[in-house]
């Protein structure tokens, strides 16, 4: 326990309130640390992309969901080879504002460790309004407006419903209405369109659907142990039309497991990447977006840039 009280005894002045940067800078991954009771069923993988996002250096660090395998429970969190030795590191985890997967509800009710784990950073993060309690919630960041969103969709019986009249989707929708910004960001764990062995999630078809509808610009997902950027997609998974729809990045390859592509590229596809461990920097400005695939091996792939929708 001794590593939460330290966490827990935080205040943080890095949380979204207060003084924006000019053109901040976001870094994200998911399926990040191995089980460490399980050494046989992963690597080591997440220091890597733990030293990625500090030489980094972001403004904010979106920790997508499947966090710490395999069950998401606090003394995996905790261990001194789990998540609290990689991006649990203070540096990290003083930024972050993460989301879970379905590997923190796996026997788990409720995704305790998740949110004992990362409960004053929910707290920090989330602007008034959602409900960082069960893992959704929004903040300011630069110009951008940024939604946090618990994908694992009462899969398991303990997260919230992610239905078309759920009280997560109906938040959201208000809160796009209350918050109109020129450019938005989203993520949560689930791809809305998929690349390998998992299909499309329609669990998260009424994110896309509200988000679409407000004109938001890029969803940030995991899940799939695999890097791909996708270009701008309509509500229905069809390549929108010039300068509209929304594009969406899935960053697996925070270091648990790399599975490779088993499927042909998908419509829209704009690069994929299944054999390196990475992160991806998203540079939000004032009007327009820019990422990057850095990748464990010291490369960075797949610059790509664009102006909001």
């Amino acid at each position: 326990m001794a590593v939460l009280l330290v966490f827990a005894s935080l205040v943080t002045a890095l949380g979204p309130a207060g003084a924006q940067p000019a053109d901040p800078v976001v870094v994200a991954a998911g399926d990040i640390s191995p089980d460490p009771f399980r050494p046989d069923l992963g690597g080591l993988d997440d220091l890597d992309t733990a030293a990625l996002v500090e030489a980094i250096s972001p403004d904010r660090v979106a920790p997508l969901g499947d966090n710490q395998y395999e069950y998401g429970r606090l003394k995996a969190f905790q261990h001194p080879e789990g998540y609290v030795a990689s991006w649990g590191r203070q540096a990290i985890y003083d930024l972050s504002c993460p989301v879970a997967g379905n590997h923190e509800y796996l026997n788990t009710p409720g995704a305790n460790g998740f949110h004992t784990f990362f409960g004053p950073r929910l707290s920090a993060c989330a602007a008034p309004g959602g409900r960082p309690d069960l893992g959704y919630y929004a903040y300011d960041l630069g110009t951008w407006r940024v939604y946090a969103l618990n994908s694992d969709c009462g899969r398991r019986g303990t997260s919230p419903s992610c239905a078309s009249d759920s009280a997560q989707v109906k938040w959201l929708q208000a809160d796009l209405a209350a918050n109109p910004r020129p450019c938005t960001l989203a993520y949560w764990h689930h791809p809305r369109w998929a690349q390998s062995a998992f299909p499309d999630d329609p669990n998260v078809q009424y994110f896309w659907n509200a988000l679409n509808q407000a004109r938001a610009d890029l969803v940030l997902v995991a899940h799939e142990h695999t890097y791909a950027r996708l270009t701008s997609m309509t509500w229905d998974g069809k390549v929108a039309a010039r300068g509209k729809g929304i594009r969406q990045i899935t960053v697996g390859t925070g270091g648990r497991s790399i599975k490779p592509f088993t499927k042909p590229a998908r419509v829209g596809t704009r690069d994929r990447d299944d054999q390196h461990f990475g992160v991806v920097k998203v540079t939000l400005r004032a009007g327009s977006w820019a990422s990057a695939f850095h990748r464990t091996d010291g490369v960075v792939a797949d610059p790509a840039s664009a102006s909001c929708w």
